[in-house]
Order: structure tokens, then sequence, then C-alpha cells
């Protein structure tokens, strides 16, 4: 079957070599170049223009027709490109327009191409030419991104937010694809349209990976339209469509589909979750995936896939955030995904335009993210690691390059989880992510006399690469602050440090490296007492010392009231 064949995540559009005369050119209201449209007629391929974010650009509309140019913000603020509605657009239709092969866009804003003198997109792709977006926010126009015909052509989106797109005809979308090679968006927020869908793609391998794609207080139509495409691949999204939506199903495929762990909430009153199989040969695997809400649903989804129809019991629907609750019934109702990655949710979004890992917690969970794994969001690692995986037939040192790229280990906690039995008894895990480390060393700090015992176990992960886990505990006397924690040593601080490590040079694998369990003490008045993660280390199995990052770094426990 096809979907044998193909990546989970896919690789972004492609490359342009670099010209070994690449310049750099800076725009700003003090430097050679006034405006990004200025720089961009000057460029020559391969150069990089590097645009000061503290400015606004009025009106400053133009044709990209320079090959392999990359354009990003300079700062930590977005670049903003405003239509004013006073002067038409660049060729009648767009704040931008890209009419050449290897465009980076990274760290800008583009609005207003939806009044007076500017009615069209923010950015208009022409024919047979792909585009790499990051990183922007394209907001209030008659259309976000529109990309015209062209079968060779690849387009990637990656962390970025479309919002208050659309005309209200219906005619135009957030997001609009014609018939390319390829269009992935990953890691991206879709958000209250002000009509069409959120997603159009008719593209012949189109990724939906790891998005929130909310209608919210939007009134567009389906979420994801995908009718005239030849594969779908939709994993790992939260899709929502709102009580002012105007009908349509919320996925729409093409031929070929594979929805794999989503959470599809429906809070409309006329659509239906998924369109039915287009006649003809289709393949399609529906597998993990919530269906909250009402709508009628295809007879090919059914529970045996792993499918979750009905009340799922989100922590605060409300508000969007559909993790699960602890009580709620989808909790490790998934099927065994395999180890087919086209199969498989790698990552689950983090709010926002952020990603992480997904680590398993038990059985695997139906939805878009796990309930009870940690949640380690390093956006650019995450980022990077989506870009660079790859089918093995692609290349098969791929993952190997991106853990070499990036070469630190991650380390964090998982949520509490409390005890059936007895409500004062915790556990929680200690992950590990990124880089593969031999050996582990880390402390836990709490209240002195907030527990009646802790105890930490080797996890999985150390149980199969032959480690064991050895700690030893001491009050602090007086405070103080270790450089690399927000934790401070307080005085009457319990400094629990553990070692993980064992007579070989096995490495450890992503996952559950070590087990803490507490049990509370009864004298302890307070309903909440955080544990924290500090002065981390890790070593290779050379003993080389392994840069360690701690990016969920304490875990509260309490008694439920």
């Amino acid at each position: 079957m096809y979907y044998r064949t193909l990546p989970a995540i896919v690789v972004i559009a492609g490359s342009w070599a670099a010209v070994a005369q690449a310049a750099t050119l800076p725009v700003g209201p003090t430097t050679a170049y006034s405006s990004p449209c200025a720089a961009l007629t000057a460029a020559q391929p391969g150069d990089t223009i590097e645009v000061d974010a503290e400015t606004t650009w009025l009106d400053d509309f133009c044709v990209v027709s320079t090959p392999g140019i990359t354009i990003r913000a300079s700062g930590p603020k977005r670049a903003a490109v405003v239509a004013s509605g006073k002067k038409p657009l660049a060729a009648g239709d767009a704040i931008w327009r890209i009419a050449a092969a290897g465009i980076k866009i990274e760290g800008f804003e583009f609005r207003g191409a939806n009044a007076g003198e500017a009615h069209g997109a923010a950015i208009h792709v022409d024919p047979g030419h792909g585009l790499e977006l990051l990183d922007c926010y394209i907001h209030d126009n008659d259309a976000g991104l529109v990309v015209a015909d062209g079968p060779a052509a690849k387009v990637l989106v990656a962390r970025s937010e479309f919002a208050n797109n659309g005309a209200a005809a219906g005619a135009l979308n957030n997001i609009e694809v014609g018939r390319i090679g390829k269009f992935t968006l990953l890691f991206s927020y879709l958000h209250d349209p002000m009509g069409g869908n959120l997603v159009s793609s008719r593209a012949a391998e189109t990724h939906i990976l790891y998005n929130r794609l909310t209608q919210e207080l939007g009134t567009g139509s389906s979420e994801i339209d995908a009718t005239g495409a030849s594969r779908t691949f939709v994993i790992g999204n939260t899709v929502q469509h709102g009580p002012n939506s105007v009908g349509g199903s919320m996925v729409r495929p093409g031929n070929e589909l594979v929805l794999v762990n989503n959470t599809l909430v429906n809070e409309g009153s006329e659509a239906t979750f998924i369109d039915s199989k287009p006649a003809g040969k289709t393949e399609w695997i529906l597998r993990n995936n919530i269906l909250h809400g009402p709508g009628s649903v295809i007879g090919e989804l059914t529970p045996r896939e792993g499918n979750w129809i009905g009340n799922a019991d989100f922590v605060d629907g409300e508000n969007h955030n559909y993790r699960l609750k602890p009580t709620s019934k989808a909790i490790n109702s998934g099927v065994i995904p395999g180890d087919d990655p086209a199969l498989r949710a790698s990552f689950e979004y983090v709010h926002p335009l952020c990603a992480a890992p997904r680590l398993p917690v038990g059985p695997t969970d139906a939805g878009a993210a796990e309930f009870g794994s940690i949640v380690l969001p390093d956006c650019q690692v995450a980022l990077e690691t989506a870009k660079s995986s790859g089918s093995v037939s692609e290349n098969t040192s791929k993952a190997a390059t991106a853990r070499q790229a990036a070469l630190f280990a991650l380390l964090g906690f998982s949520s509490p989880t409390p005890s059936a039995s007895d409500p004062d008894k915790f556990q929680f895990s200690l992950v590990g992510l990124n880089a593969a480390p031999a050996a582990i060393q880390w402390t836990l700090l709490y209240p002195a006399g907030a527990f009646d015992s802790i105890q930490v176990a080797a996890g999985p992960s150390a149980i199969a690469a032959g480690k064991s886990v050895s700690c030893a505990s001491a009050t602090v006397a007086e405070a103080t602050k270790p450089s690399n924690t927000r934790a401070a040593f307080s005085t009457g601080t319990v400094a629990m440090t553990c070692i993980l490590a064992g007579t070989n040079l096995n490495a450890l694998a992503n996952g559950e490296m070590a087990i803490i369990y507490l049990q509370l003490s009864k004298a302890v008045a307070v309903e909440r007492i955080r544990v924290n993660l500090a002065q981390a280390m890790s070593a290779t199995e050379l003993g080389d010392r392994l840069l360690t990052r701690t990016t969920h770094g304490s875990a509260t426990v309490g008694r439920i009231p």
C-alpha cells in the first residue's frame, strides 16, 4: 500500500544551492535599503535579507522574482508588512507575490489585504514555484496564502498563525494550495476564518501534521478540504468546528487518506466529521481518533480501530483545551500504532506554535495528545527533527544527522498520577528525550517534612539499557541558587541527588528513565507541594559530558479536595 513508502513527516520545499558570493542585505530606516521590497529588487540569488522588526512597512508590495532568497526578521519581533487599503496590491492580488524558486520567508506579519483598493492574498505563489514559510502571522486578508498549480512545487508552512482571513462569500480560504507536488502544514495555528476553509489543498501529497485548526468564533466551512488531492496525511491535529460555522464536513479528504490520532470536536449543528469516500478506488486508514460532539460518522470509522466516538471528557473544552481528564474513557482506548512511521503520531501540538515529542504512557490513547505525557517543548529542535525525518529510501542517515546537529539531552517530569487506593500516594516519571546518554545525574528538591517517603526506581528505558539508580538526600542548611535552575535551594529544602548508570556502555533510549514514588505526609496541612528538578547532568557512552536541559522541571502533587 502507498503509505508504506512515505515518511510520517515530510521534508521541506526544495532547497536552493547557495551562491559563493551570497550577501546579507540589511533593511531598516538607517540602512542602505529603506524597505524589504527595495532589498528584494537589489538581491542576487542566494542572498539573505534581514529586516528590522521594529519598523512597520506600510504598503510595501512587490513581486519576488530572484531565486534562492531568504528574507527574515531581525530581532525577537515579527516584521510587519501592512496594507492600508489606499494602494493596489502587487500584481493586483497580493502583498507579496512569489515568482521565483527557493524562497524562504521567516518571522513576518502580513495583514490588511481586505479593504479599500487592497483586496487579495497576503502571499501568492505563482505557478511552478514553492515556498518555505516559517514563524509568520498572517491575518485580516481576503486570503492568507494562495499557491498556484505546479506539479513539481513543494510548500512548507511551519510554526505560523493564520487568523481572520477568508471572504464572506466563501470563495477564498485561509490557505489555498493548488495542484502541486507536496504541501506540508506543521506545528501551526489556524483559527477564526471570515469565510471559506481553514486549509484547502489539491496537492499530490498533503501532510497536515500536529496543528491546531479551530474555527472558534469564525464563520468558515470545512477545516480541512483535500478533495482532489491524491494522498492526504492528517496526523496529530486538534480540529474544532465552531458554533458559527456555516456547515460542511470537518475533513474532506481525497482518494487516499491516513487519519491518525486527531481530536475532532464538533460544536456546530450541521457538520459531519468526515466526508464519505469518493467514488472509485480508495485506500483509507482511520485510527485512534476522537470524534466528540454531534454529527454523522462514516461507516469506516469504528471503535475497533481505536477511534473514540462520543464525549471524550476534556480538561477545558470551552477554552479549546482538548487534553484529556484523568476520567476520560478515551485514555488507553487506542490500538497499537505499529512501527510504520506513516501511521504513528510522533509529536503533539503545544499551544502556541510549538510541539513536543509524543511519548507513550501505557497503552495508546485516542486523540491528539497522550494523557500524562510529558510536555517538553523545544520548538527549534522539534522543527529541525520534523524537517529532517524521512523515509529510509530518501536518506537513511537523516535521523542520525538530526540528532548529531542538536546533541543535547532533554530531561523533565511527567504529570503526577495519584493512587486509586490511597490519595496520599503519587508517582511520576523522569523522562529523557533527544540525545541518548549512557548515564544521568539529577537532584530533586522538595520541602523538608513534605513526604513520609520518597523512592526512585529505574524506569523502562533504564532497565532495557541495564542501568540502575541510587539516591542520597541532605537537608539544605542555607539558601543557594545554582545557575542552572530557577528553583532556589532554600533553607529547609531536601536535596535528593540521584545517579542512574550501569557497568556498560549502553545508551538510554527516549522514554521513562526513572519512576518517582511519593507518600505525602499526613502531618502536612498544605494541599499542593512542588518537587523541582535541578542540577541535571548526563554523559555519553565514552564518559564525555553531554549538554543537558531541563524543560519541564517541576511537578506539583496535592490532595484532591
